[in-house]
């Protein structure tokens, strides 16, 4: 039985989060709802992380060299550190949008 490459269900996430972001978007520009906002946001860290695993996973892919006797295998964990900020990021974002909105609210 053949392996199947990894790197195919990380373009398939890549290509599910594409229409997510725009669907959740313009669904926030309709509504002006700060929870689409924060699912848009959240959809696009998931593109960020599905571009990062594919990119870690066709550097792990590589073969046994001269400077890596052991293989590429680690490169996969930064793939992991990159989500975890990404998450961070979109915490911060909607964050922002929620304390702006409340000042707003609050001039007027």
């Amino acid at each position: 039985m053949r392996r199947v490459s990894l790197t195919r269900f990380a373009w398939l996430s890549i290509a599910a989060a594409l229409p997510t972001i725009a669907l959740k978007s313009a669904a926030y520009f309709l509504t002006g709802s700060v929870g689409l906002l924060s699912d848009a946001i959240d959809s696009f860290v998931n593109l960020i992380s599905g571009v990062m695993v594919l990119a870690m996973l066709t550097v792990a892919a590589r073969p046994v060299d001269e400077d890596h006797e052991y293989g590429q295998s680690k490169a996969e964990y930064f793939s992991s550190g990159a989500e975890i900020h990404s998450s961070d990021l979109d915490d911060h974002l909607s964050a922002a949008e929620k304390v702006s909105r409340k000042l707003r609210r609050s001039g007027e």
